[in-house]
């Protein structure tokens, strides 16, 4: 079994952590994620997607079919600052 996973890049990942309800403006303000816990989400959002993947994939599957899983995963590499590092490191 081959499970592929192609991943968005890190301005896919919801940058709002939940809403409030100001009363004195009634209004919903947005309550916005920390860029570095944004970044941890992405960085660990392949191996999420990898096992959910694969557990779905065995949940359906009757037992002694699949002898082996592989999982492989790519994500866009995002564009360096103007002036920045060409390279990207994770």
């Amino acid at each position: 079994m081959l499970v592929e996973v192609a991943l968005p890049a890190q301005d896919a990942v919801p940058a709002v952590d939940g809403c409030r309800f100001v009363t004195p403006r009634g209004e919903v303000v947005p309550l916005p994620v920390e860029e570095a816990d944004l970044q941890e989400t992405h960085r660990r959002l392949p191996a999420r997607l990898a096992l959910r993947a694969l557990d779905e994939a065995f949940s359906v599957t009757p037992t002694g079919v699949v002898g082996t899983a592989s999982s492989t995963g790519a994500w866009p590499r995002p564009t360096p600052p103007p002036g920045g590092p060409s390279a990207h490191t994770w």
